[in-house]
């Protein structure tokens, strides 16, 4: 159950998410009671594929994201720094009450019960 953001970022890219399949697994001791991988095939609401791919067993502070498009290839690294966390949380806060709010927390539940369903098969 971490950095389960990734997946909420494919939700956020790609569309609404419909199916979870997969596997993760347990290979270090980064965690004591959550996975530290996971490959994930996600079938979004249009019939389209992603894959999200999450290591936290690796010791190299990196969040990185990336696409391969038709031959085509996409990066960002995104870790997170002071000044990212801060813009984020002004942005969380001054929209709380924003129903439109992008990853509500109905929407951002929505998912989490997918990810939960996928997690306990």
């Amino acid at each position: 159950m971490e950095l389960s953001h990734e997946i909420d970022l494919a939700e956020f890219l790609f569309g609404e998410i419909v199916e979870i399949a997969g596997r993760t697994g347990r290979i270090g001791g980064v965690t004591e009671d959550a996975e530290d991988w996971a490959r994930l095939k996600v079938q979004h609401a249009n019939g389209d594929w992603s894959q999200v791919v999450l290591d936290i067993e690796s010791t190299i502070e990196m969040r990185r994201v990336s696409f391969d498009m038709d031959g085509e290839f996409v990066g960002l690294d995104y870790m997170p720094n002071e000044e990212m966390w801060q813009a984020q949380y002004q942005y969380f806060f001054s929209n709380f009450g924003n129903v439109k709010l992008m990853n509500n927390i109905h929407d951002a539940a929505m998912l989490f019960r997918k990810i939960l369903r996928f997690r306990n098969g």
